[in-house]
């Protein structure tokens, strides 16, 4: 069934939004990045064609997470024979989680995306290159004429930074309400 415009761009803009949230869930499912970028691509297919039937009253991402663990229930039945394979109801409770988490993040987003434009230098530079550009970290130590370890160290203080800032702005938000 072919989709109009309109919902064609929700889907994608939904998608986008939500898709490092279901590759999280279906890693800790399967705890093999292959297998979960499989399952990934399965469910981002049943996502695209049963878009027609999600309900846009409800979160996106609590549909999607539903979608993820039906995918992973059948992925689970191919599996049966490894041992390793989570139970039914501890897939449903990590949906459920990863629902919640994603909805915490999501209000905190505003605040991140703020504190990221405030970083200068060459911290902000190397973070730009880690996270925007996902370059390889020996590669960033190449460029910035640095070690490894320099770069992590300065990738942890500028996370550190910026979890004080968001928690800050949260902080601040809070007492103008």
């Amino acid at each position: 069934m072919a989709m109009n415009e309109t919902a064609h761009r929700s889907f994608i803009r939904n998608f986008v939004e939500t898709e490092d949230r279901i590759r999280g869930y279906l890693l800790a499912i399967c705890g093999d990045a292959n297998s979960a970028e499989d399952l990934f691509q399965e469910v981002s297919c049943v996502l695209w064609e049963k878009f027609a039937a999600y309900d846009q009253s409800r979160p996106f991402i609590a549909w999607a997470l539903g979608v993820a663990r039906l995918e992973c229930l059948k992925w689970r039945e191919k599996q049966a024979k490894r041992k390793e394979i989570l139970s039914p109801d501890v897939i449903a409770l990590m949906a459920e989680d990863a629902a919640e988490e994603y909805a915490s993040a999501n209000d905190k987003l505003p605040a991140l995306r703020k504190c990221i434009k405030s970083l200068k230098g060459q911290a902000a530079e190397i973070f730009r290159a880690r996270y925007e550009e996902n370059e390889a970290i020996g590669k960033i130590a190449d460029r910035f004429d640095r070690s490894t370890g320099a770069v992590q160290m300065v990738l942890q203080r500028t996370r550190d930074g910026l979890r004080r800032c968001v928690e800050k702005n949260l902080k601040l938000g809070e007492n103008v309400k």
